[in-house]
């Protein structure tokens, strides 16, 4: 039986309950929080990166951000949870941590 783990988001202050071994990008979209996973949590992206700040998570290699400054950044989908957590959402407004996005054609917008 798996032991219930207690996941808090800021800056929103959202908690929510997560099984030990929960995907910490399924448990952040579950609540609601915003999290950039434009591959659908595959791996390949690289831009759901979020901040561990306090607590255990286990993640794979590739989940270690070392082209960021802050050596808390994660990949959330590559990553399960361990214990309480407490995890930093990048601000929308703040540049992506994986790099800026590419400007769409103006064919592609949307009108």
């Amino acid at each position: 039986m798996s032991s219930s783990r207690t996941v808090r988001f800021l800056p929103s202050g959202v908690v929510v309950e997560a099984a030990d071994g929960d995907n910490l990008l399924e448990t952040a979209l579950g609540a609601h929080a915003h999290v950039d996973a434009v591959c659908g949590g595959a791996g390949v992206c690289g831009r759901c990166v979020v901040f561990v700040r306090e607590g255990e998570v286990e993640c794979e290699d590739a989940a270690v951000r070392p082209d960021s400054p802050d050596p808390q950044a994660r990949l959330a989908c590559r990553c399960a949870v361990r214990g309480d957590v407490v995890v930093e959402l990048p601000s929308r407004a703040a540049p992506d941590a994986a790099g800026p996005r590419p400007a769409r054609p103006p064919s592609a917008r949307l009108r």
